[in-house]
């Protein structure tokens, strides 16, 4: 069963992800997961062939009617994920699907580290919550690209492919035959995000240790110490002034001519 949860990644944000529940045993997609798909014309051999993973040809509503489409396939993965589902994840979860390797991993500690200068990094970091550490799976010859689940394709990974594939020529039928030559494989493959360890509170009421101090809490030190200190400071040396002057004023005036009758 999924559950949603948001994850603080700032002090004003949250970002939405869902716990499609554990992954801990290996799972082994059909070899039709793998099919390159083709959604297009068949006019021009040169026509960019799409290798996506998880998809198949299905019978749904278009309009009024009922039409081939190209759609997810739900047993290629784990569990089913519903669409429009905010940053799907398995947690626990320690093992890649079959045909799949661990392209990157990112542990949420208190303090922002340099990796997050990576922006696919940065993606799978809000999703996480303190003490957690996410892995993402993504087919061989993939690594990790935008999005908590994206993959993209290495520069060495594939590029090309033969043999089986299925068509979808002029969006009127769905075929499975057999590639003339070589098919083109897109740069883009959908992944899966694995999340493992347990999340630990986060310390919002101090004192911290020196070493644990939120990133923004130093800045907020860094820059506003010095500003106090000189305001400090100005305020001292006015309320100096405005008591030297008010004891000046205080003071009796004597007269430089010697008081008479003096003894």
């Amino acid at each position: 069963m999924s559950s949603t949860r948001n994850s603080v990644y700032d002090a004003y944000a949250v970002w939405p992800a869902t716990n499609l529940g554990p992954l801990t045993t290996t799972f082994t997609p059909t070899p039709q997961c793998f099919q390159p798909i083709h959604s297009g014309s068949r006019i021009s051999d040169s026509y960019p062939y799409a290798y996506v993973y998880g998809k198949h040809c299905t019978t749904a509503m278009y309009g009024d009617a009922l039409a081939p489409l190209i759609q997810d396939d739900p047993s290629c993965l784990p569990s089913a994920i519903p669409p429009g589902t905010p940053s799907p994840f398995y947690s626990p979860g320690n093992v890649c699907p079959q045909g799949f390797t661990t392209a990157c991993h990112m542990t949420r500690g208190m303090e922002l580290s340099s990796d997050l200068a990576d922006p696919t990094m940065w993606e799978m970091w809000k999703v996480l919550q303190f003490g957690e550490t996410a892995y993402k799976c993504c087919p061989s010859g993939y690594v990790c690209a935008m999005g908590p689940t994206g993959c993209s394709k290495s520069p060495g990974g594939p590029t090309t492919t033969s043999g089986p594939y299925i068509t979808y020529p002029d969006h009127d039928s769905c075929e499975s035959t057999t590639s003339i030559g070589i098919l083109s494989i897109t740069d883009y493959q959908p992944g899966l995000l694995l999340v493992t360890s347990s999340a630990q509170p986060e310390q919002t009421n101090g004192p911290y240790p020196v070493d644990q101090v939120p990133l923004g809490a130093q800045i907020f030190i860094a820059i506003c110490a010095p500003i106090a200190v000189i305001a400090l400071a100005l305020a001292g040396c006015v309320l100096v002034r405005t008591r030297m002057h008010s004891l000046r004023k205080q003071s009796p005036i004597y007269s430089s001519v010697p008081p008479e009758n003096v003894l």
